[in-house]
């Protein structure tokens, strides 16, 4: 019993330290917390039946789970049952196949279950998987999700900047850069557990390991899910592979470490534990392990039959005619006009060899490639949604980038820092208010604000 009460006390004492040390963190997500739950809460309270945090895209990342623990059926012949009950807008369920990988449905599957046995054992509610309580965990699953993403990302930078300035960071990229809308609105999207999974892999990278094997495995089991959530997301693999690459040679010595056996055999172990369930529900619903889910031929036959073959359905690239301008500044869904305090990030990269040097070419190599590719997707202004959500996937990088900048700008003239952490709240303000005015109407089905 003393070893168990010495224990108790210590753990007590470490959480107390922590709390100590980082106690404008502590206070910052502990209101955030309570602000996005009250969204969400109002969200689902005031329109329920009528609305729904689990639709469009987060249908289908979530159908996984009625299928699964419910109804048994992965054909999703459910879906025409709960359709007339709840306002739902599924993109590809009639003909049976969701588009979309499992990795956010596993993620979220500790919320769901409670909220199942919940309103199955405590409710007269229905027990199908899109009754109220649900729609309550999702919000609560994003919310825990972008919980561990926030801290994740806040002890990244606190390893080369100041803890305050980490703080506002954390801050802004949670108020200023689409977060809100995605934890508190349309929860089951991919993107809060994208942001978490891709925070974890950055710190893991950045992580020093007694053992380089245990690293591999860890890197390749994080990086396995971030492709279960979403496949576009093993660009992620850049990241790892350019970091401490300063040179040609570094670059070749990366691959002779990444290829040795006793590096490669643990990362594709890891790697495949999230990845094997995505192929085998591939290869039951098309008899191929690996396919294209956004835009093969039997996808556009079976979606849209009336569509000859080869017509695309925006979900295809056109690399040869890119929008980076219009991505990043058209006020239809410019990423620096719907979340404007992500431009501070442009002069981030100016200073980030001074905090982040092992990590820095490969930061701006990713976001070169990833600047590129999502600019020169069909449907680049990313539908209707709050901004170009694609982006939300990776503000831990953003993150780096604006602390940086405010690291320096506080070591080199104390009024430009105050200047510019007058502009990254103004900034944070301004996006704030525009996903107000997007969710009360104020923009058209492609994003275009109108006032």
């Amino acid at each position: 019993m003393k070893k168990l009460s010495t224990k108790i006390n210590r753990i007590k004492k470490i959480l107390f330290d922590v709390i100590l040390n980082n106690r404008l963190f502590v206070i910052f997500t502990t209101l955030s917390i309570f602000i996005l739950y009250i969204i969400a809460y109002c969200h689902i309270e005031n329109l329920y039946p009528e609305t729904s945090t689990i639709s469009s895209d987060g249908f289908d990342y979530y159908i996984y789970l009625p299928a699964v623990f419910i109804f048994h059926d992965l054909d999703f012949d459910f879906v025409n049952k709960v359709l007339p009950i709840y306002y739902i807008h599924p993109h590809c369920y009639f003909f049976g196949f969701t588009r979309f990988p499992c990795g956010n449905a596993c993620l979220m599957t500790p919320f769901f279950l409670i909220a199942h046995y919940y309103t199955k054992l405590y409710t007269g509610l229905i027990a199908n998987g899109y009754s109220y309580y649900y729609q309550m965990a999702m919000a609560i699953s994003a919310i825990f999700y972008w919980f561990c993403g926030i801290t994740l990302t806040y002890n990244i930078i606190i390893k080369k900047i100041k803890k305050n300035i980490a703080t506002l960071v954390c801050l802004a990229i949670t108020f200023g850069a689409g977060i809100v809308f995605y934890t508190s609105i349309q929860s089951t999207y991919s993107h809060i557990y994208s942001f978490f999974s891709i925070s974890l892999l950055c710190f893991l990278i950045l992580k020093k390991f007694k053992n380089a094997y245990i690293k591999y495995f860890l890197v390749g089991l994080i990086l396995g899910l971030i492709v279960s959530i979403r496949i576009s997301n093993i660009l992620c693999f850049i990241l790892f592979l350019l970091f401490n690459v300063n040179s040609f040679d570094d670059l070749k010595k990366r691959f002779l470490e990444f290829f040795n056996l006793k590096n490669l055999i643990p990362f594709l172990a890891g790697f495949i534990i999230f990845t094997t369930p995505v192929c085998l529900y591939w290869y039951y619903k098309t008899g191929h392990l690996i396919i294209n889910s956004y835009h093969p031929e039997w996808y556009m036959q079976a979606n849209y039959p009336n569509v000859p073959i080869g017509i695309s359905d925006g979900n295809g690239f056109d690399f040869l005619h890119t929008k980076i301008l219009e991505s990043m500044f058209s006020l239809k869904k410019g990423l620096f006009v719907y979340y404007p305090v992500l431009f501070m990030s442009v002069i981030g990269l100016f200073y980030l060899k001074n905090y982040f040097k092992n990590f820095s070419n490969a930061i701006i190599v990713f976001l070169i490639t990833i600047i590129y590719f999502y600019s020169s997707f069909e449907d680049w202004w990313a539908g209707n949604s709050f901004g170009l959500r694609f982006y939300i996937d990776y503000l831990a990088i953003f993150a780096i980038l604006i602390a940086s900048f405010l690291q320096k700008m506080s070591e080199k003239n104390k009024k430009l820092y105050y200047f510019a952490i007058i502009l990254v709240l103004i900034l944070t303000v301004a996006s704030f208010i525009m996903g107000c005015l997007v969710y009360n109407g104020h923009a058209n089905r492609d994003g275009t604000l109108f006032f």
